[in-house]
């Protein structure tokens, strides 16, 4: 049955391959068994000299085609010798090697088939064959495949008028039906030769002349049979033959068929052209091709209403004809952005705009989806060709993006964005404000799509495309208040993104922090207030609570920093608040390690907050901040052992003893560089002190009645030293805080080296020992004595 090629010629072609596979590979064995070497070579794809083949294996090669001579039928005898070919290998050596005569002999043989369409495929399977047993160039020339193709064609021009009118009455299928049957196995040959044959292109404009004779003289230009020659032949080798009004001409007289219109014939030429590195017309000769091939779409639009030519398929619905249309345009596009200009594609997008309005109108749902297909390949092959910076300064690319189908759009504005980010731009490139909205709202519409998103990875790599452009709009925008409502757009339209947020933050007090020694002179307030403000408004959006909190204590000392007591006040307050209210939520699988790391993350953010209240301005008692962060590590539900609770008290403690040496951070905040001098602050750095002491004293308690592993008891030493040579150094002798400390030093240096020896490692040990050289050389030997006392 005509109707069932192409799908039952790979039905047939499967099964070939599979019967030649299993003989080459019995024959392949058997000489494998024979010889070693001939087994390699054979593995290798080599062809071994005739000595070393064994006589088996050769006999067994007779025996096969002495079979295949003996079927009297002509399709089984050259189906089975064409899937055969690579046991030509095994025979003798004026045979063995599948040469370009045996393709054309096979191709004569081919000739005396009656079908024409079952000999065009045939000639399809004669060439998937050859091109593995055939690797020489030119090797399609040198066979004769050129010729195949002309006797396909002739084939179709003395088609029997009984089979014709057999096909229209008992298969409802006319001559252009027929014919588009051919399109596969045509389209296939065709692109053989020009990949395989002949590497000099003039050679090839003879088979082009005689083809297009045929095809245009004796079978009355069947736009099928145009389109695999407009897709085969290179633009340079159709301009060498024929001009480019010859071409439109040959198009615009070709006869559709059901599968292939003029208007896909249009595509596929404007797409021939458009490959062209150069097209050889002046501008008004690419202007007046423009001009002539969409006026025949114009007209083809309007007179595509009924066709009433016998064997011609009904006319393409409304719906259909769009796609055509969508089609048409997106080649005429290319053409344009390669060898016209981006205004004329700016025209060409409108009109597609309005192609999908009139879609809209009939509401018919499966026809649109049509549509939104052929956008889609459209957009998908504009976007490779035309520079992202000129599609941003169009009007309608974000219209007829926000036409496509979610999945589609989201993949389509993915490798957009990312050819945005990647350079295609470059360096030197100036956003207009027109394209910097453009492409934020192509964040946001990308944005909207990522929910439907169902792959982490998927998820990953989207929102990373979002952050890089965001953070070059950032760049490119031209003063603080553009920036500034870059940050508050981006908040609200890409909520999502915690990234974006956290992003937005940081350039905000990055901003500040530039704007700091100006606000010292009383310039530039409001901007740094305005920026700071955002800030704290900005960052309890931010769902990952440990960025929070380090954000908040960021913004504190940027405020405080500034001489803004209110804000940086306010901002410590939240970030003490939910420290105060955090709980671990680690569960499931690796529940220890994650836990683990979270105490890591919270603890670290303890210090960074710890910093900030030993310098912040006192509110009803000084350094009330670090007394709630040192009761809230006393609270907090700590794991067994755990070390990060370690590192606030004794980051606690060295804050302390600094402040009461007159020492803050690195940069004085204001109205708190004196605080030194005042009996209450010094009261309340030793009291915090010996709390934070204490706490130590409690943990090493705490962890001496653990039974531990070796690993836990390395990082356990390992921390007791922290905390020995910390104490150490600080060497206090004052009446309130000196005997709690040596206490603490002297329970350090006995844990310290009694978890040396669980551990058995010999790197702990000469720590320890490295530690009490250091200290020794610093404060003496007092401190050692002491511990010997103790």
């Amino acid at each position: 049955m005509p109707s069932c090629y192409p799908s039952v010629y790979v039905l047939v072609a499967q099964v070939l391959d599979t019967f030649g596979n299993l003989v080459t590979q019995r024959i392949q064995n058997t000489a494998a068994e024979k010889s070693y070497v001939v087994s390699v070579l054979l593995q290798k794809g080599i062809d071994a000299a005739d000595e070393l083949i064994p006589s088996e294996s050769v006999e067994a090669c007779y025996n096969w085609f002495l079979k295949i001579s003996s079927i009297c039928e002509l399709i089984p005898r050259v189906c089975i010798e064409l899937s055969l070919l690579n046991c030509f290998r095994f025979m003798a050596k004026k045979a063995r090697v599948v040469s370009e005569e045996v393709i054309r002999r096979l191709a004569m043989q081919i000739r005396g088939i009656a079908d024409p369409l079952v000999a065009a495929h045939l000639r399809w399977y004669l060439c998937t064959r050859a091109m593995v047993a055939l690797v020489r160039p030119g090797w399609a020339t040198k066979s004769g495949l050129d010729q195949a193709v002309v006797d396909t064609l002739e084939a179709l021009e003395h088609l029997d008028p009984a089979l014709l009118e057999k096909l229209q009455n008992k298969h409802n299928m006319g001559r252009m039906d027929y014919l588009d049957l051919f399109i596969p196995a045509l389209q296939w040959q065709m692109d053989t030769i020009l990949r395989y044959g002949d590497a000099n292109w003039p050679n090839y404009q003879p088979l082009l002349r005689n083809v297009v004779s045929i095809i245009v003289e004796n079978l009355n230009s069947p736009a099928c049979l145009l389109l695999c020659v407009w897709r085969a032949f290179p633009a340079a080798v159709l301009l060498s033959c024929y001009s480019v009004e010859e071409l439109l001409s040959i198009t615009f007289r070709s006869f559709p068929s059901r599968l292939v219109s003029r208007l896909k014939l249009m595509e596929a030429l404007c797409l021939s052209l458009a490959d062209l590195s150069e097209v050889p017309l002046a501008r008004a000769q690419r202007l007046a091709f423009l001009k002539a091939a969409w006026d025949y779409v114009e007209e083809e639009r309007c007179r595509r209403s009924s066709v009433g030519t016998e064997g011609v398929a009904p006319p393409a619905p409304k719906q259909g004809l769009a796609g055509e249309l969508i089609g048409v345009c997106g080649a005429m596009m290319q053409f344009c952005a390669n060898h016209v200009g981006f205004k004329q594609v700016n025209v060409f997008l409108g009109l597609v705009q309005d192609i999908i309005c009139d879609v809209k109108m009939l509401e018919n749902e499966k026809s649109l989806e049509a549509v939104k297909a052929s956008l889609f390949g459209m957009l998908s092959a504009l976007v490779s060709v035309v520079n992202p910076l000129l599609l941003l300064e169009s009007e309608h690319v974000v219209t007829l993006l926000q036409q496509l189908a979610s999945g589609d759009r989201r993949r389509l504005m993915f490798v957009f964005l990312r050819q945005f980010v990647s350079g295609a731009l470059g360096a030197g490139s100036l956003f207009s404000p027109f394209a910097m909205k453009t492409v934020f709202r192509l964040c946001k519409i990308f944005h909207d799509d990522l929910i439907n998103v169902v792959s982490f990875e998927e998820l990953q790599e989207g929102t990373k495309v979002v952050e890089n452009v965001f953070l070059l709009l950032l760049k490119r925008v031209g003063s603080l208040e553009d920036a500034l409502q870059l940050m508050c757009d981006a908040r609200h339209h890409l909520s999502r993104f915690d990234s974006i947020k956290i992003i937005s933050v940081n350039r905000a007090l990055g901003l500040a922090g530039r704007f700091a020694a100006g606000c010292a002179e009383g310039k530039k307030h409001d901007e740094t207030r305005a920026l700071l403000m955002f800030s704290i408004v900005t960052i309890p959006a931010v769902t990952d609570l440990i960025q929070r909190f380090h954000l908040l204590a960021l913004s504190s000392g940027m405020a405080l920093r500034s001489g803004m007591i209110v804000i940086g006040e306010a901002a410590l307050e939240f970030a003490l608040e939910g420290l105060e209210t955090y709980r671990s939520s680690c569960s499931g699988k690796d529940e220890a390690r994650k836990r683990s790391q979270e105490e890591s993350d919270i603890a670290d953010v303890a210090v960074h907050l710890l910093e900030l209240g030993v310098a912040t301005p006192a509110k009803g008692e000084h350094l009330y901040a670090v007394r709630r962060l040192l009761n809230w590590s006393a609270g907090f539900d700590w794991m067994p052992c755990s070390i990060p609770c370690v590192h606030i008290s004794l980051s606690a403690l060295r804050l302390m003893t600094r402040a009461l040496q007159g020492r803050f951070l690195s940069f004085p905040f204001c109205q708190t560089e004196h605080y030194g001098k005042d009996p209450a602050f010094v009261e309340s750095c030793v009291a915090l002190s010996l709390e934070a002491t204490h706490q130590l004293q409690r943990w090493i308690e705490a962890s001496c009645h653990v039974s531990t592993k070796s690993e836990l008891a390395t990082d356990l030493s390992t921390t007791a030293i922290e905390i020995f040579e910390t104490l150490a150094i600080f060497d206090n002798k004052d009446p309130p805080l000196g005997p709690a400390l040596t206490t603490l030093v002297c329970a350090a240096w006995r844990a310290a080296n009694a978890w040396a020896i669980m551990s058995g490692s010999l790197e702990v040990s000469r720590h320890i020992l490295r530690t009490a050289r250091f200290v020794q050389e610093v404060v003496g030997t007092s401190v050692f004595e002491e511990i010997s006392l103790h």
